[in-house]
């Protein structure tokens, strides 16, 4: 008799990344005849960020497009997920959680072992909390390589005991593989687990002028106004999305966005320029012209190891003279063969660690 499926995730805060990597490790399993629940854990301090002050601040002046976000995360979650049907706020309360030799637990996601976040630091996310089932980590980030001798240590000490453990970045698995952990391997994010026509049939279209530049997640600098100045001169219709500013010269600044929306808006967009993860991920999926900005020091990792891999570090840009056209020309071909190959790999790597707990 086989046991219950738990994934632990951070699916519940109104980013698309985050709800559409939930949705998609799911869904893979789901495909693949695998029931699974994703636990609803919503620790406070999610609610915060790394500053009570100003996110009460921003409770009150954006009190207004907070709720409309907010409302469209819960639909988009409460449409595509399966949840437990209990609520956990904190780490005791994940405690109660009543589990057999049979189960699994799959941690996994954006930045959850980054310790600096929040996240990073809770031992929810390390699976702590489990009694007695199997534990594997799929898809996880650590999101930087620069984490102190101390920090691996209690690291490797906490995550020891996962049947498998499935990185984002190479450049984590090296680093725990100094350490003496074995059961590793590079996984390919959760999004990447499902193919482009299932996230066509999930995106909403919005209607736009075409062609357009998507500018998400930007700060403005002198390097966004020469890209927007160039996007100008090839009458491209500039959009953006993210922030409670305009961060540029914008046409269109776009607010209040649920997962599917922004899904439509990169799968229509002629060129994309982001320092968010995962719209550099569904950039280089449909092939679209793209500029990635690292955002900074504690979450550059991420981006650098994905483009890196696929030869498509030279979309990193951090200066106007590293614009060699825009939107920039490129040749997804070789990427596409290797984005495919490692995709691959994970599945296999993610099904057969499951299988093998089943076996016993």
């Amino acid at each position: 008799m086989k046991g219950n499926i738990y994934i632990l995730t951070i699916h519940h805060i109104p980013n698309f990344g985050s709800e559409l990597q939930a949705f998609a490790l799911q869904n893979f399993l789901e495909q693949n005849q695998i029931n699974s629940k994703i636990i609803d854990y919503r620790p406070n301090y999610f609610k915060f960020g790394r500053s009570k002050i100003k996110a009460f601040f921003k409770s009150i002046l954006f009190y207004k497009s907070n709720r409309i976000i907010r409302a469209k995360s819960e639909g988009f979650i409460k449409i595509n997920m399966k949840l437990t049907d209990r609520l956990f706020s904190n780490f005791e309360d994940l405690k109660t959680i009543e589990s057999t030799e049979k189960d699994i637990f799959i941690a996994g996601g954006d930045q959850l072992w980054n310790s600096y976040h929040p996240c990073g630091r809770d031992g929810a996310y390390k699976l702590l909390f489990v009694k007695n089932g199997k534990k594997l980590s799929y898809g996880t980030s650590i999101g930087r390589n620069n984490l102190s001798q101390d920090e691996i240590g209690i690291l490797v000490s906490q995550i020891s005991d996962f049947r498998s453990i499935g990185l984002r970045e190479w450049s984590s698995v090296e680093m725990l593989k100094n350490r003496g952990l074995n059961n590793l391997y590079n996984a390919v994010d959760p999004v990447l687990l499902l193919d482009k026509k299932d996230y066509t049939s999930l995106m909403k279209k919005k209607e736009v002028k075409r062609p357009y530049v998507l500018f998400y997640m930007i700060k403005g600098s002198e390097l966004i106004n020469a890209m927007v100045k160039k996007a100008k001169e090839k009458h491209m219709h500039v959009i953006q999305v993210g922030g409670r500013r305009d961060e540029c010269d914008c046409d269109e600044r776009l607010l209040e966005l649920s997962p599917d929306e922004m899904l439509g808006l990169i799968m229509e967009a002629d060129c994309i320029v982001s320092s968010s993860f995962h719209a550099t991920v569904f950039a280089v999926m449909f092939n679209k012209p793209f500029y990635s900005l690292l955002p900074n020091e504690s979450t550059n990792a991420r981006i650098i190891d994905f483009l890196s891999q696929l030869g498509l570090q030279n979309q990193i840009v951090k200066a106007e003279k590293e614009i060699k056209s825009f939107p920039p020309i490129i040749d997804f071909s070789y990427s596409n063969i290797i984005l495919q190959n490692n995709i691959k790999v994970s599945k296999n790597n993610l099904l057969a660690a499951i299988g093998r707990i089943y076996e016993q």
